[in-house]
């Protein structure tokens, strides 16, 4: 008895950590509450108890840390499992057995008292409870009947030895310290993989900076086999642009029918509007001695939408900017054009000659060119045009007025030859007039001297045209009078012909 104590405390602290973490240190907290009875039972105390459950063989601990084995169906097998008391007074613990499965960290466990098993729990057989002395052990057989007709394949299970502890009123915990049960069935073993991803794309506000992938993976074991796979996911854009792989989390142990899930975060990636996401795994046997043959690769892939949202609006918003800029440029450059040919217009209306009714003589372009521009704006006020077509009846009566007064005034003065010549000094325009006047009956008719040069005057004017030599005459007041007349006619309809324009 000494030496199975003895053996018993130094594998206690291996078998307490399989299912119970807190187990060493006094008891550890259940997997569901359940009440108390009002009369003691067994596994129910009144203070810290610490245990541990390892299995063994008649003799005692055998140095296994979990039960394993194989069989046909049909088959049985007696195993021992040595309940260790490393407290100082009696515990009766209480003996379950039920399915297992593993956790998403790859830890054993069992079905809560609470919920009844369907698998490998039902196949064992052992005593309801267990009384261990304080600082004693008790080894206790159990037996595992394989049914006929079990499937090929791994079948986990459990056994524990539990306490309910007494706590505040009517409520207690139950904990429970334990060691798995792996059998595996004979037949027609299968190591298979279901995959499935999906994934979402984040992008940045800033346009300037890549967005992120969100991967979530989840790997399910189709097959009958215990298994462990190490998964790898693989990105890619369009046409392979931003091609990559990284590994996924390992799954260290896998039962059949289970699955595990996994989030994979990838940043620094660009929104490139689409991301094929593949997610691929491979059965790898456990260990060593459990075999998996025709193990097949399998994968899935789904598509990402990556859209550049923030890219787009300030692209939208650039484009947008572009094109008002370019509408004002053309809208500049049209009110230029225009313009440009409304002012070339005013200056080919104002650079050409009036049209003028009747025969007009050299004397009338003389006149007209004196005449001030009529696109010409009062003095102190705006320069306004004056269109061709209201213009030209108002043009006509001042031009023939002016010239009427003009050729009055020329016949009434001698000194209108003179003027003459100074306005073609003026405009460019050589124009000679040779006027006599009309004899006097009552004179006798003598030959008229040809005048000579005068010795001040040059013999010549600008151009090389020969200015006309004065006439002398009296100053008939007629004539003056209705000279006087037009060109006061002329003036007013000048004026009238302004105010109209206002």
């Amino acid at each position: 008895m000494n030496a199975l104590w003895t053996h018993a405390a130094a594998s206690a602290l291996s078998a307490i950590l399989l299912l119970s973490p807190s187990a060493v240190a006094g008891v550890a907290p259940a997997a569901a509450p359940s009440s108390v009875p009002s009369t003691p039972s067994p596994g129910t105390v009144e203070s810290n108890v610490t245990w541990s459950v390892r299995p063994g063989d008649s003799a005692g601990p055998d140095g296994r840390s979990w039960v394993e084995w194989e069989a046909d169906p049909g088959q049985t097998r007696t195993e021992h499992l040595v309940v260790s008391n490393f407290g100082d007074r009696e515990v009766e613990f209480r003996l379950t057995a039920a399915d297992g499965y593993f956790t998403d960290t790859g830890r054993f466990s069992m079905l809560p008292s609470d919920q009844e098993s369907a698998e490998a729990g039902t196949w064992i057989t052992l005593p309801e409870s267990v009384v261990v002395p304080a600082g004693g052990a008790e080894i206790v057989p159990f037996s595992i009947r394989v049914p006929a007709d079990a499937s090929p394949g791994d079948h986990p299970a459990g056994v524990a030895a539990s306490i309910l502890s007494s706590g505040a009123g009517a409520v207690g915990v139950e904990s429970r310290v334990g060691f798995r049960v792996m059998t595996r069935v004979t037949g027609d073993l299968r190591a298979e993989l279901v995959t499935a991803v999906n994934g979402s794309y984040t992008g940045s506000v800033n346009p300037f900076d890549p967005g992120r992938l969100e991967l979530t993976y989840a790997i399910t074991n189709s097959g009958n086999t215990r298994i462990r796979t190490h998964p790898t996911v693989s990105l890619a854009g369009p046409f392979g642009l931003a091609a990559s792989e990284r590994s996924g989390e390992e799954i260290v142990d896998i039962a059949p029918g289970e699955t595990r899930t996994g989030t994979l975060e990838v940043s620094g990636a660009w929104p490139l509007f689409w991301y094929d996401a593949r997610v691929t795994a491979t059965p790898i046997a456990v260990t060593e001695d459990l075999t998996v043959e025709g193990a097949r690769t399998t994968s899935s892939s789904v598509g990402i939408a990556a859209l550049p949202l923030s890219q787009l609006v300030t692209l939208i918003a650039a484009l947008g900017l572009l094109a008002w800029f370019l509408r004002q440029r053309r809208r500049e450059r049209a009110k230029t054009a225009r313009l440009i040919e409304e002012a070339r217009a005013e200056g080919r209306a104002a650079s050409a000659p009036p049209r003028l009714g009747g025969a007009a003589g050299p004397r009338a372009a003389e006149v007209q060119s004196e005449a001030p521009p009529q696109d010409e704006a009062p003095t102190g006020g705006p320069r306004v045009p004056l269109r061709r077509r209201d213009a030209r009846p108002s043009a006509r009566l001042v031009a023939g007025l002016l010239i009427g007064a003009a050729t009055l005034a020329g016949a009434g003065f001698s000194t209108g030859d003179a003027q003459a010549a100074t306005t073609r000094e003026l405009t460019g325009v050589d124009v000679r007039v040779e006027i006599t006047p009309a004899p006097d009956p009552g004179a006798t008719s003598e030959p008229t001297p040809t005048p000579q040069p005068s010795s001040t005057m040059p013999t010549t004017g600008p151009g090389g045209a020969t200015p006309l030599p004065p006439t002398g005459g009296g100053i008939d007041a007629g004539l003056l009078a209705l000279g006087g007349i037009l060109v006061a006619g002329g003036i007013a309809a000048g004026v009238a012909v302004r105010a109209r324009r206002r």
